[in-house]
């Protein structure tokens, strides 16, 4: 099915204006993303650092000041002993609430007595998280940290410094320090509460600072976090409970915890929306305005089409009137030019060659008559010439002048027959005057007549035929016989043995007669039939040839709807020619 060139124009500007403005908005989004979620990166690492330095170092500064001050403090050595303890409790709890920090001062010795900023009553603990720290800084001189833990009694994470107090055997002072508040506060200000900020303990437990009530409590088994903290500084796409996450990681030295800020994919996705609707709408009003230019030139190209099709329609039906057919001043109308140039040149050699064909016509006709003048003239002198030739020989066969007559009257008559075959034939066989033919009578009727050629090369002819029926014209199959028997008897060597067959093959009739000469060269087979073609291989008796036969036979077979071929040469043997018949042709001859 054709499609015209307004439908093949219109899908390729469609493809060429849809497909790069969908990969350029495609390329834009993909950029713009990549800058938010460059963005979003930033302001999670602005946030880690803030955190880091701001909040938690800087508090473990003024911690660290504290414990320093206190674990040389002479008061320190009669803290459990004296009255003192009231006082130091006073002092702890002025210097938390003037800090404004999230802390808890303690002190404790090896009899588990423990006072502590919050406490003012001496007590003992046994609580884990105590017997933690106690144990990571009773046998030490410098503070040291704890790594963060979970409190039983608050469910806070804290971190814990402690330092041995000096001069004292295995009594301690420490500060516990909250992580709650501080990573709350930072959480609120980044993304809302659809952010998540967590913590990940040494021990691989994810603590989720505000939590919601919705959401499970035990975080650690909802992905391998792992795989986040090992990667700090990057992010990842991750689903948490039917929700895709971005998550970025950042370790903290000072307190050993990696903090894991989480927010929504959502938030990208929001914020990305305005920007879609903006590039389709811009793609969109950009593509009506490239599609409705392309619409109006695609209009002035088609029209420019249509009116060079109908005006070269009107010249293949003879008008040749020049016209100028399109509008502008482009590419049409140079081309219109040069089409009225060729319709010029056209109109002017159809003209000529009208005027040669009646020419050559009249010529043809010319040659035609006076070739019938010749041959029907020339028939019977040329017969009485053969007649007297071969009565001659009878009288003395051996005289050299007799036998020359008989030979050039007897090729002047096959030059005769056949260029009355020949004007036959490209006038046209008109009649279908088709009879039942004995191909066997043919044959031997023709062998007669070549009996004293035969003679004269001492050939040998053998004749092996079945009873051989066709339906076919006596004249021009006669022709046919004669002309390969002729052939035979030329191309033969002296003393040669000819040999004629014939029988039914399946469908068809075979005639074939094979000579006793030098057979075909390759390039003799390439232009066997052809007309006018003198081959390599020469007569042996000095008989002449028009080269004509064989292109005759060739033309009179297909005719009657039949064939000649050349069989494969046999080694010893000349050439072997092969007639085909079609049983019972109803061939028409035309």
């Amino acid at each position: 099915m054709k499609s015209s060139i307004r439908f093949k124009y219109n899908i390729y500007m469609a493809t060429l204006l849809l497909l790069p403005m969908f990969i350029l908005g495609l390329g834009f989004l993909s950029v713009f993303r990549e800058t938010l979620l460059e963005r979003f990166q930033d302001e999670q690492t602005s946030m880690f650092n803030s955190i880091k330095q701001v909040s938690i170092e800087s508090q473990i500064g003024h911690i660290e000041g504290i414990l320093k001050s206190y674990r040389n403090d002479p008061r320190m050595k009669d803290l459990f002993k004296g009255s003192s303890a009231e006082s130091i409790q006073n002092e702890w709890s002025k210097i938390v609430k003037i800090l404004s920090l999230q802390i808890d001062i303690f002190c404790a010795d090896p009899s588990y007595r423990y006072i502590s900023s919050t406490n003012l009553n001496s007590s003992s603990f046994t609580e884990p998280e105590r017997a933690y720290w106690y144990g990571v800084g009773v046998d030490s001189d410098e503070i040291l940290w704890t790594d963060p833990y979970l409190s039983n009694t608050n469910s806070k994470l804290i971190i814990s410094g402690v330092s041995r107090i000096e001069g004292m055997d295995k009594q301690i002072i420490g500060v516990d320090f909250e992580l709650n508040n501080i990573l709350t506060s930072f959480k609120n200000e980044s993304y809302g509460m659809e952010s998540k900020l967590l913590a990940m303990t040494p021990d691989g437990n994810i603590i989720n600072f505000n939590r919601k009530p919705s959401e499970p409590v035990e975080y650690s088994s909802l992905y391998n976090w792992v795989e986040i903290a090992d990667s700090p500084n990057s992010r990842k796409l991750i689903e948490l409970n039917g929700k895709n996450y971005y998550a970025f990681s950042v370790y903290i030295e000072s307190i050993s915890m990696h903090l894991i800020s989480l927010f929504p994919q959502s938030i990208m996705l929001d914020k990305i929306r305005p920007f879609i609707i903006n590039v389709i709408i811009i793609i969109s009003i950009s593509t009506l305005f490239m599609l409705a230019g392309s619409y109006v030139m695609s209009e002035n190209i088609i029209k420019n089409i249509k009116s060079m099709n109908t005006y070269m329609a009107e010249v293949s039906e003879g008008n040749y009137e020049l016209k100028t057919c399109v509008k502008g001043n482009d590419e049409f109308k140079t081309l219109n030019d040069y089409l009225n140039v060729m319709v010029d040149v056209l109109s002017g050699n159809i003209l000529m060659l009208d005027d040669m064909n009646r020419k050559q016509e009249h010529l043809i006709e010319v040659r035609t008559t006076l070739l019938h003048i010749i041959s029907h003239s020339a028939s019977t002198p040329v017969t009485v010439l053969i007649n007297n030739s071969m009565e001659l020989m009878a009288e003395d066969s051996e005289k050299e002048e007799y036998k020359q007559m008989f030979l050039a009257s007897d090729n002047l008559k096959s030059l005769l027959d056949n260029t009355m075959i020949y004007l036959k034939l490209e006038e046209g066989i008109k009649e279908r005057n088709l009879q039942l033919l004995d191909l066997n009578d043919i044959t031997n009727l023709v062998c007669i007549n070549y009996e004293s050629r035969l003679k004269g090369k001492a050939l040998e002819l053998s004749v092996t035929l079945d009873e051989l029926f066709i339906h076919g014209h006596y004249f021009l199959i006669k022709t046919v016989i004669e002309n390969l028997i002729d052939n035979a008897v030329k191309y033969s060597f002296p003393g040669g043995a000819l040999e004629i067959g014939g029988s039914y093959h399946d469908d068809q009739l075979e005639w074939w007669i094979r000579d006793a000469g030098p057979g075909f060269s390759e390039q003799d087979k390439k232009e066997l039939f052809s007309r006018f073609k003198r081959l390599s291989a020469r007569p042996t008796g000095g008989e002449s040839s028009t080269g004509l036969g064989l292109y005759l036979v060739k033309n009179i077979m297909l005719a009657f709807g039949g064939d000649i071929i050349l069989e494969p040469d046999i080694e010893g043997k000349g050439a072997c020619f092969k007639l085909i018949f079609p049983l019972f042709s109803d061939a028409v001859l035309s």
